[in-house]
């Protein structure tokens, strides 16, 4: 794992720094994806397999709002 640390500025902008824009391979005009996770905030270059799963969860991720049995049988 790998730590890096920065700050957040007056206009709540943060930098990435090179070593971990490296590592990822993100660079200038790449869109990323912030994951909330409990407390933990997770930033990551966004790919176009993100895109439907960033529906479901701007969805509250409701499609999965079924009964077990229901996708059980559905298999």
């Amino acid at each position: 794992m790998t730590a890096n640390l920065s700050h957040i500025t007056s206009k709540a902008q943060v930098t990435i720094p090179a070593a971990l824009r490296k590592v990822t391979g993100m660079k200038d005009g790449d869109r990323v994806l912030f994951i909330l996770h409990g407390s933990e905030l997770v930033l990551r270059k966004y790919t176009e397999e993100d895109e439907a799963w960033l529906k479901l969860a701007e969805s509250g991720f409701q499609d999965w709002d079924n009964d077990p049995d229901e996708v059980y049988n559905s298999l």
